[in-house]
């Protein structure tokens, strides 16, 4: 039991590890963030939980009367995502040399369309703080629903790796 037992802690760990090798990559490097995203269930999870967390820290800004420019910077930084750290700093950059927010903030990668969205919308109606909120709820209601999923598949799946290995056990005696 224990060399078992020590081979699936050990593989816990690995896993906890790579996942936060990972998400450091994902967070400072920009190249490495595009790669990232090309790994279908990896890039919801990133984008989903990223975009809220910039969208939440904006719409914080936004509502405390801040410097919209700077308010991007600051929830590109707090995002924790590289991607939309660079596609804040090229906005803010746009935006300086004379272009409106709602053509700066298209196109980038790495931003969600619900976010792009919001500060579109928001822009041209002046309820950006109000258009940022929703959108933060939006996606932070998208990544909550995505650890209930793997809240629920975890378990499942670690049920049928044991059955496998019990079973292995039985064919191998």
């Amino acid at each position: 039991v224990l060399p078992a037992l020590g081979i699936f802690y050990s593989a816990v760990l690995g896993l906890a590890i790579i996942w936060l090798a990972l998400g450091a990559c994902y967070a400072k490097n920009p190249a490495a963030a595009r790669i990232l995203i090309l790994v279908p269930l990896l890039n919801l999870w990133w984008i989903t939980w990223t975009g809220a967390r910039f969208a939440s820290v904006f719409a914080l800004f936004v509502k405390s009367g801040g410097g919209l420019l700077r308010g991007l910077d600051l929830a590109g930084a707090a995002s924790g995502s590289a991607l939309i750290r660079e596609a804040t700093r090229r906005t803010v950059a746009e935006v300086k040399s004379g272009q409106s927010l709602t053509d700066a903030i298209t196109g980038h990668s790495g931003l969600p369309e619900e976010v792009e969205r919001a500060i579109q919308v928001g822009d041209s109606s002046g309820r950006l703080e109000e258009e940022c909120s929703r959108a933060a709820e939006q996606l932070q209601s998208r990544a909550m629903a995505l650890l209930d999923a793997v809240a629920e598949w975890l378990p499942r799946l670690l049920y049928v790796g044991v059955l496998i290995f019990v079973g292995w056990g039985i064919l191998q005696m």
